[in-house]
């Protein structure tokens, strides 16, 4: 129950790992004072019984610390753990890509979550950092490509990317929160404005979107060579595009 969950020093304590580290000192301990008693360099029963002590008490507190670690582990899941759809920050990344990506992931934020109660330079592992995207590249849609691309309607809800120069165009990218999603990807710009990335297909180019790379990947493909394809939509057109990343 949240109400039991510790708090203050105690939490701190049991989120640093200090009482189960604490156990496994006070085991060390305890077999090296069986060592020595085993080489006589000391001798009575009252180190024997001072090792026992000290096994038994370290193997407590590192099981009471490692089950109090769980409980709060499974506190900040339980909190987490209901979120529905995750709408993307930016106009760039389509809900859908950025709800695949983000969604609460138990073994990534929860111990990140609770690492950031006690340090406080440590920014959790989720929504609010950056780097989802390195070293992208721009791909200029020319007019010809863009006449050839077909057109799909677009929802009128949706926010359209601002336009911008290239540097704007990087910097928007660079800086757009949440996990890593691709490395290099090459970005097609349309209508003067980022697409949207929509989705990253392990190998086949989505139906119905124009490929502006030189080399199309197909079932044939060798499985060695997959790059990925990552899939974009123009918010202002309508148009859509794929590419291979640049790396």
């Amino acid at each position: 129950m949240a109400g039991d969950q510790p708090t203050g020093v105690k939490r701190a304590a049991i989120i640093r790992g200090d009482v189960t580290s604490t156990g496994i000192v006070l085991m060390v301990c305890a077999g090296a004072l069986l060592l020595l008693a085993a080489l006589k360099v000391v001798q009575g029963w009252i180190w024997l019984a001072l090792a026992g002590v000290l096994v038994v008490a370290g193997l407590l507190m590192f099981r009471w610390g490692k089950a109090r670690y769980s409980e709060l582990i499974q506190a900040v899941v339980d909190a987490h753990g209901s979120e529905g759809p995750l709408r993307s920050p930016v106009a760039w990344v389509s809900d859908e890509l950025w709800d695949q990506k983000n969604r609460f992931d138990p073994a990534l934020d929860a111990p990140g979550i609770l690492r950031a109660e006690v340090e406080p330079g440590y920014k959790a592992f989720g929504h609010d950092a950056t780097g989802a995207f390195k070293e992208p590249v721009l791909r200029p849609v020319a007019p010809e490509e863009r006449e050839l691309a077909a057109e799909h309607e677009v929802a009128a809800d949706l926010e359209v990317p601002p336009k911008g120069s290239k540097e704007d165009h990087i910097e928007r990218i660079l800086s757009t929160p949440g996990r890593f999603i691709a490395l290099a990807p090459r970005w097609p710009i349309c209508c003067g404005r980022l697409t949207t990335m929509v989705a990253i297909q392990e190998h086949l180019r989505p139906a119905g979107s124009m490929f502006l790379d030189a080399t199309v990947r197909t079932e044939d493909s060798d499985p060695g060579m997959q790059q990925g394809i990552h899939s974009y939509a123009c918010r202002a057109c309508g148009r859509r595009y794929s590419t291979n990343p640049a790396w």
